[in-house]
């Protein structure tokens, strides 16, 4: 197939021009945002008209953050030398870890704001991103941007993108929007449902979105970014084996001191082993025609997303352990009350 290459305006009313990829970011944070008050009368943590009032700050969160986490992360060089065009949002560029932080900072804000914990506020809105990440990749298909590596030219979905060249590549902007944004939103959305310890919605939102997105950039074009094309770790097929093997003695012994915190990242070293060991099984048996290369290495999206999966393991742990004491610890630092905060009593006269 061949990648259309739409007309990026999609209409235009007088002087106003509404491309593409702004119309997805509009059709983002209105699914969000409706999405909120259905989610509020099932999990009644706020009111609609806090609801209305955050979401300005979430979207300035999301527009600030993922411009310039894209602009710092992805071509520092290039925006130091034309700095306007930082400014010039219509031709794409936006980084979801930057987005993501700047997501957090305006929740902070939020929560100090609305007197509430700060995890309470994630849990709300944590299944309200994913469709808006789903809206946000197909931009980047219609824009014809973030095109997969090299494919086997008989894969009945490989597409050729003329922006980058002749060769059939994997659509992972489809893989994206399928993975990270439908699936992810409906395993979230069934999870919040119902009431559920203080950070385990958050935990299961980082850890899906880092374990999807893990997989996704094995088939992504590297991005260059400020690591350049090679981003550092190596990992060879051999590494499966004891990888496999580690895991397994790392759940046993979590499974014996109930230490359930050992047991996340267990499971996902034990994951990640089989699910290499198996593709390059594939790639070897079909003469190399696989994605990866003979030493694929880990992109930045991936070493990013093992953070995000750390940090929701931890935060599943931090939830759902058994040792109270320990996961307290790990509460209080990770939760800044803003709703326990006192007033100084104002002067009598």
């Amino acid at each position: 197939m061949i990648h259309p290459q739409p007309d990026p305006v999609a209409f235009t009313l007088g002087h106003l021009v509404m491309r593409w990829y702004g119309l997805m970011y509009l059709l983002a944070f209105l699914s969000s945002w409706w999405l909120a008050h259905v989610h509020v009368r099932r999990q009644p943590a706020c009111t609609p008209r806090q609801i209305n009032e955050a979401a300005f700050y979430v979207f300035l969160g999301v527009g600030l953050g993922g411009r310039l986490g894209y602009v710092l992360l992805y071509n520092p060089a290039y925006y130091l030398a034309h700095p306007w065009a930082i400014l010039a949002f219509s031709e794409g560029g936006m980084s979801f870890h930057g987005g993501f932080f700047g997501v957090i900072f305006a929740l902070l804000y939020v929560a100090w704001k609305l007197r509430r914990e700060w995890w309470v506020a994630t849990d709300f809105i944590a299944p309200l991103i994913p469709l808006a990440l789903m809206f946000g990749r197909i931009g980047n298909f219609i824009n014809g941007e973030l095109w997969g590596r090299a494919a086997n030219p008989a894969l009945l979905w490989a597409m050729v993108f003329p922006k980058a060249d002749a060769l059939a590549r994997h659509p992972v902007q489809i893989y994206h929007a399928a993975l990270e944004g439908l699936a992810l939103f409906v395993i979230l959305w069934i999870f919040a449902g119902k009431a559920r310890p203080t950070g385990a919605v958050s935990g299961v939102f980082l850890l899906g979105y880092g374990f999807f997105r893990f997989i996704v950039e094995f088939f992504r074009e590297p991005d260059k970014g400020i690591f350049a094309a090679s981003y550092g770790v190596e990992w060879g097929p051999w590494l499966s084996c004891p990888l496999i093997a580690a895991s397994l003695a790392l759940l046993w012994y979590a499974d014996r001191t109930r230490r359930w915190f050992l047991a996340v990242p267990g499971a996902f070293f034990l994951g990640y082993g089989v699910l290499r060991a198996l593709i390059e099984l594939v790639r070897d048996l079909s003469g190399g025609g696989m994605v990866l290369e003979e030493n694929s290495i880990l992109s930045m999206g991936q070493c990013l997303s093992l953070l995000m999966m750390a940090l929701g393991g931890l935060l599943l742990w931090t939830a759902y352990t058994p040792d109270r004491a320990a996961a307290a610890r790990v509460y209080a630092l990770l939760n800044p009350d803003f709703g326990a905060r006192t007033q100084a009593p104002r002067d009598a006269t």
